[in-house]
This record gives C-alpha cells, sequence and structure tokens, in this order.
C-alpha cells in the first residue's frame, strides 16, 4: 500500500496505479487520505 502511494507522489497517475494493482478509484484515494 504505502509503495503504490509513493509511486503517486513519483508522478504515476492515479488511475494507471489502480490498474496495475487491481485496486479501486475509491480505494486508492482511501488509502490517499489516510496515509
Amino acid at each position: 500500500m504505502i509503495s503504490i502511494l509513493r509511486e503517486a507522489e513519483a508522478g504515476v497517475s492515479a488511475r494507471e496505479l489502480c490498474r496495475k494493482y487491481a485496486i479501486s478509484d475509491a480505494t486508492f484515494y482511501t488509502w490517499r487520505k489516510k496515509f
């Protein structure tokens, strides 16, 4: 989870990360909000 958020900080788009790791947009943004 933390590694996914770090990739987002590095500039990878949220949509791309969600596809790559098979998570929903809502899950990604929930993690981002918490961490």
